[in-house]
């Protein structure tokens, strides 16, 4: 009798021993679910807000195409049409007044001044609502500013591409020649530069973009953490629009000098 007591308090240790395990191990598996599901949670609230900036963003950029189509509209209909017609009123008022005379150069300076204005709004109609890269797309578009820049003579840019015959969507097309823009913008401002190199490669998969300058360089970090939010507002420009391409975006300063800014996505 004593060892049968003996052994139901034995048996009656062990299963309370299991027991006790059994539900520690079932605390500990609960706890590592619950975990695994909190974190999925954050990831997927995480991911809703990244697409939620990333809407905005795009909002954001629409919102500005839309204005520089309407502003271009304008430029072109409006402020181009006007400067047309003061251009043929000044080519009649030249013809009753001696070349020669001070009235005759003032004609003639006038009508200087309003071919110079004629060109500048066509230069900027151009920019705000490039025609080159709805008909033909990004490498032509980028082909033709570079040929602009080179007229003036001022820096040497060179283009190379390597490219699919299948264009871009357009949406695409258009964020990358506003970064590019922006790029020869800066550059062409602050660089100092002599010597610009462009290069432009895609496929269906994949996207390289390398802008490389000659100039004095600059350290873009600090630049866009400057106090001074004017100073680092078109680098931040650029990081939206790359953002919204799901491209990344950064800068480097070769040991030869200048800038070199490199975009890449691969969505292979």
């Amino acid at each position: 009798m004593a060892q049968s007591g003996e052994l139901g308090v034995g048996t009656m240790l062990l299963i309370g021993t299991v027991g006790m395990l059994l539900l520690a191990m079932a605390v500990i598996v609960f706890f590592l679910v619950y975990q695994r599901r909190l974190l999925a949670q954050q990831e997927q609230l995480q991911q809703i807000k990244i697409e939620q900036q990333k809407a905005l963003l795009e909002a954001s950029l629409q919102t500005q195409e839309n204005e520089r189509r309407r502003i271009a509209k304008d430029l072109h209909d409006e402020v181009g049409a006007n400067l047309s017609t003061i251009n043929l009123f000044t080519k009649q008022i030249e013809k009753f007044v001696e070349a020669e005379s001070k009235a005759g150069k003032m004609v003639g300076k006038t009508k200087d001044l309003i071919a110079t204005t004629i060109a500048s709004v066509r230069t900027i109609s151009k920019d705000l609502l490039p025609a080159t890269l709805d008909r033909f797309g990004l490498v032509e578009a980028a082909q033709e500013l570079c040929d602009r820049i080179n007229q003036a003579d001022a820096v040497l840019v060179k283009l190379e591409h390597q490219v699919t015959e299948e264009r871009l969507p357009q949406t695409q097309e258009l964020a990358l020649f506003r970064i590019i823009q922006e790029l020869f913008n800066n550059t062409l401002k602050h660089a100092q530069a002599t010597q610009v190199n462009l290069f432009i490669h895609y496929t269906p998969k994949s996207l390289k973009i390398i802008f490389k300058d000659n100039g004095v360089g600059f350290d873009a970090n600090a630049l866009m953490q400057s106090k001074d939010s004017t100073k680092g507002l078109g680098l931040k420009n650029l990081e939206s629009r790359a953002q919204v391409l799901g491209a990344s975006l950064n800068y480097t300063n070769p040991p030869e000098g200048g800038t070199q800014v490199n975009i890449l996505s691969n969505t292979a």
